[in-house]
This record gives C-alpha cells, sequence and structure tokens, in this order.
C-alpha cells in the first residue's frame, strides 16, 4: 500500500481486494449489499467518514474514496477494517490492515 502522510486527503480512490483464507478472491458482490470502511488512529478513535462501494471487476474487493477531513491526524500506526453487512442485519469484517503514517516533509 502507498504511503499516507498527516493531514492529508488522498484524492485517489482505494481499491482493497477481498480474499478468503486461501488467500483467493472472495466473492462479495451479491453476498453483501454494503461496505464500511473504519481506521482507527493511533489514539484509538475511530474513522468512518468517506464512501465505500462493493467492486466485482477485474477482482472482488472494496472501492474507497476518502471523505472531505482527513483521517490521518498524528503519525503513527493505523489499523484498516472493512464491515462488510448484508440486508438481513448479519455482518462480517475483514482482515485488517496495518498502515503507518508519516509527517510530510514541509
Amino acid at each position: 500500500m502507498k504511503n499516507f502522510y498527516v493531514g492529508q486527503i488522498p484524492a485517489e480512490e482505494i481499491v482493497f481486494k477481498t480474499l478468503d483464507e486461501r488467500k483467493l478472491p472472495r466473492q462479495i458482490v451479491g453476498l453483501y449489499q454494503s461496505a464500511k470502511v473504519l481506521i482507527r488512529r493511533p489514539d484509538g478513535s475511530v474513522y468512518s467518514d468517506g464512501s465505500a462501494f462493493l467492486y466485482a471487476n477485474p477482482f472482488h474487493g472494496v472501492s474507497y474514496r476518502f471523505g472531505n477531513v482527513s483521517p490521518f491526524t498524528l503519525p503513527g500506526e493505523y489499523v484498516i477494517q472493512i464491515k462488510l453487512s448484508r440486508g438481513s442485519g448479519q455482518f462480517d469484517y475483514t482482515d485488517p490492515i496495518a498502515i503507518d503514517v508519516f509527517e510530510a516533509i514541509q
């Protein structure tokens, strides 16, 4: 994954691939109706702005666009996890992804 910096509001969307326990693409379109990207900051607070969409081609995953406020408020380790929901109220989470956020040279 690319580097992120304190205060950055990424302009490009990110596509997260969803994999099963064998590390093969996991079919999520049709199984889930919505996705929400959760980003836990180093201070423990959670950022959940932005919009997430289920994505089927060329692989199965979630396409995510950041909101209007930067999730990156401090340097350090951030954890990203995606909540996949069904219309019935059932939901699953993806495995968490850890990323480091850095101070930019200004």
